[in-house]
């Protein structure tokens, strides 16, 4: 009985069974309208990705570009009613009126502290879309409905509000095939970091999350499950080193001009000259510098750890040179 008597549950059911479908109704005729009017207007602004990964940095850069370059991006508001996002960022510029936002907090990619206008990975907005929520999905996984839907939103978001929408999903570097489809000019922002330093942090997270061995955590690749019985150190190092060659070989397929690459670690030596590089690549001034107070202390690790992670990511690119391509 405990269950029926917390709001929470009510709000699910509030949005699944009563919201989702009425306002999508009418965000299908908003888009039938849309479209019959500007059928033959492309895009004003071509959809920026922020990708690299987990543990690199991007919650960060995602939150300090969408600070200070006039641009849209997935909120959490947006996210909380994701199934008609064009409703939701119709509300949420109502309401907040496009401010910049002032959330520069996170933990494990989750904004909710810095409130409903902080950026979100946009794990749902994207979701919805495809036939389950697994990272990887080939070009023939989702159906043409599901690519008429995505383009025919993203198009109307662009240029409704003339500016670039900002994306930050972590598993879109896994099904940049369908990005390549749906919307070939794209632009990408490439946050690097250096691999031993991820490999660390992805260890630390999986022991605050209590996460067994045999299972992996933040981010996946199509054949995974083949490294699932190393022990934990030399399985994040192959998944990160798996991660970045998959992301690496879709982006080979966009133009040079297309992707931006950012070293996190750059931002704690001149992050104004590094913002400046991503106002550049976009072709947007920034609206503002950046605050240095947000910019912490880069932690330093122990050079027995970083070797030694070192080793095992040695391991995992040979291992991927031997041809353990897992396609």
């Amino acid at each position: 009985m405990k269950k029926y008597f917390i709001l929470n549950n009510y709000h699910k059911r509030f949005l699944k069974y009563i919201y989702s479908p009425f306002v999508s109704s009418i965000e299908s005729c908003i888009l039938r309208y849309f479209l019959k009017k500007t059928i033959d207007e492309p895009l004003k602004h071509k959809p920026v990705f922020i990708l690299g990964i987990p543990r690199s940095g991007t919650t960060f850069i995602y939150q300090v570009i969408s600070s200070i370059i006039p641009c849209l991006y997935v909120d959490n508001f947006v996210e909380k009613f994701s199934s008609s996002p064009i409703f939701a960022f119709k509300v949420r510029n109502l309401i907040w009126n496009e401010r910049n936002h002032e959330s520069f907090t996170s933990s494990y990619g989750v904004t909710s502290d810095g409130g409903v206008t902080a950026p979100n990975q946009g794990i749902n907005f994207w979701y919805h879309w495809f036939p389950n929520r697994n990272h990887y999905h080939a070009v023939s996984d989702l159906s043409p409905n599901g690519y008429r839907d995505i383009d025919n939103t993203i198009h109307y978001l662009i240029n409704k509000y003339d500016k670039p929408l900002l994306f930050k999903e972590l598993s879109l570097s896994q099904k940049l095939p369908i990005i390549r489809r749906l919307f070939p000019e794209s632009k990408f922002i490439i946050v690097e970091r250096d691999l031993a330093k991820i490999a660390i942090k992805i260890l630390h997270s999986m022991e605050k999350h209590k996460i067994d061995d045999g299972v992996m955590w933040g981010g996946f690749f199509k054949g995974y499950e083949r490294f699932l019985d190393l022990d934990k150190k030399r399985m994040v190092a192959h998944q990160i080193v798996y991660l970045k060659h998959y992301m690496d070989q879709g982006l080979s397929d966009f133009k040079a001009d297309q992707v931006l690459r950012i070293d996190f670690d750059d931002l704690y030596v001149d992050p104004n000259a590094e913002i400046e590089k991503v106002s550049t690549f976009l072709g947007i001034s920034s609206s503002r510098t950046l605050r240095e107070d947000i910019i912490h202390e880069n932690k330093v690790y122990a050079e027995d750890i970083i070797s030694q992670m070192n080793d095992f990511i040695n391991e995992a690119k040979e291992n991927l040179s031997r041809g353990w391509n897992l396609k």
